[in-house]
């Protein structure tokens, strides 16, 4: 596939959700199992948690595949252009082709201060 046709893939990924979901059950005060789900998400450094109703579970689910599939491509993507870039010769500037002129040596200079 090529650099062009990732693109137009990522271009066609219109929504999507980060992070993790999880499925918890419990027993409630009856005795009775009951699931739970929770939707995981790490933000500026912190990690959020929001519980996730049963009917929302399977949109969440192809949100959160839709941002594995994003990441892969944009794996894909560098990879190809990497590839690309090594197969190419690296660009030498003019300023790291002249060489560097003689630097001055460091001059002491005194002052005399009067009163």
């Amino acid at each position: 596939m090529s650099p062009d046709q990732i693109l137009k893939k990522i271009a066609g990924i219109r929504r999507m959700e980060r992070g993790g979901l999880s499925t918890f059950t419990r027993l409630n005060r009856r005795g009775k199992r009951v699931s739970y789900h929770v939707h995981n998400v790490w933000v500026n450094g912190h990690n959020r948690t929001r519980y996730v109703t049963a009917s929302d579970v399977p949109a969440l689910k192809r949100l959160l595949k839709a941002h594995e599939k994003f990441r892969n491509l944009v794996e894909r993507y560098a990879d190809l252009v990497v590839k690309r870039t090594r197969r190419e010769p690296l660009v030498v500037t003019n300023r790291e082709q002249k060489s560097r002129p003689e630097e001055n040596p460091i001059r002491v200079v005194s002052v005399r201060i009067s009163r």
